[in-house]
């Protein structure tokens, strides 16, 4: 099971996850989701590098995932992928 820290106010999406078996805490998470439209997310200080596509288990940071624009199930592609798709 990924843990999945939701930045404060995003309870609609936390909720949501939650039903889809995912488990929310407040520190040492998988991903960290947030949205980029002015809220601060200063407190991340280890994430991963999303270009390498680098598996999510692997220990070595926080999946950081911006919320805006995004339902629940391209956020859900989004963790069980652990990276974002390129554009191109």
């Amino acid at each position: 099971m990924k843990r999945i820290s939701i930045q404060d106010g995003l309870n609609e999406l936390a909720y949501e996850l939650k039903k889809r078996g995912y488990e929310i805490v407040d520190h040492d998470s998988d991903a960290y989701i947030y949205m980029a439209d002015g809220y601060d997310i200063s407190n991340l200080t280890n994430m991963i590098d999303m270009n390498m596509g680098e598996d999510m288990n692997n220990s070595k940071g926080t999946l950081l995932i911006n919320a805006s624009n995004k339902n629940i199930d391209q956020i859900e592609q989004i963790l069980n992928k652990g990276y974002y798709t390129p554009l191109f």
